[in-house]
């Protein structure tokens, strides 16, 4: 989780004492976990692909792709065979920000499936420039004499961040369709 952290904190420019509101100092290692957290999807069984590589002009199959990146690591990770049963970590290696497995010998193709954690980095990174915007809601631009204080563009600058990071966000706008089933139409 550190490392998602550390990400979030570089793509929001987020210190760890920016400002204080009360007697709460943002931005702590809890305070973008959240963030985080109010961006994190669940993943169960998600079909991971083998890629086809060769050794020596043999088909070999020792990297599989989940297809999404930011999986929370560590043993929050786990990795299924197609019964259900879970795959020993001494086999492969995980690389949790690019979602892909390694496993040290050819796996023949054999069908596999992710389980854990994901998150939208760039969703939490939109939340968090968004509460650094509603912070600086109260700075403003003056001029007096020959000189001119332009602070209220920060707040502008921080709304456009979020609007970025928002546009590619993983989560955001994402529906579903449902169809009930209790009618007779």
């Amino acid at each position: 989780m550190s490392d998602l952290i550390t990400t979030l904190r570089g793509m929001t420019n987020a210190g760890t004492a920016d400002y204080t509101v009360g007697t709460v100092t943002y931005w702590t290692d809890d305070q973008l976990q959240s963030a985080l957290d109010r961006n994190r999807m669940e993943v169960v069984r998600l079909p991971v692909s083998p890629l086809t590589e060769y050794d020596g002009g043999t088909v070999v199959y020792t990297r599989y792709q989940t297809g999404t990146m930011y999986w929370e690591g560590s043993t929050a990770f786990e990795l299924q065979d197609s019964t259900g049963n879970a795959v020993g970590t001494a086999l492969y290696t995980f690389d949790a920000e690019r979602g892909v497995i390694t496993f040290s010998t050819t796996t023949t193709g054999v069908d596999y499936y992710a389980c854990g954690a994901v998150y939208d980095v760039d969703g939490a990174a939109a939340d968090v420039w968004d509460m650094k915007a509603a912070q600086a809601a109260d700075l403003f631009t003056f001029s007096t004499d020959n000189h001119s204080i332009q602070r209220g563009v920060i707040i502008q600058n921080y709304m456009r961040m979020a609007s970025q990071y928002r546009a590619r966000s993983k989560f955001a706008g994402n529906t579903i369709d449902v169809e009930r089933q209790d009618t007779n139409t």
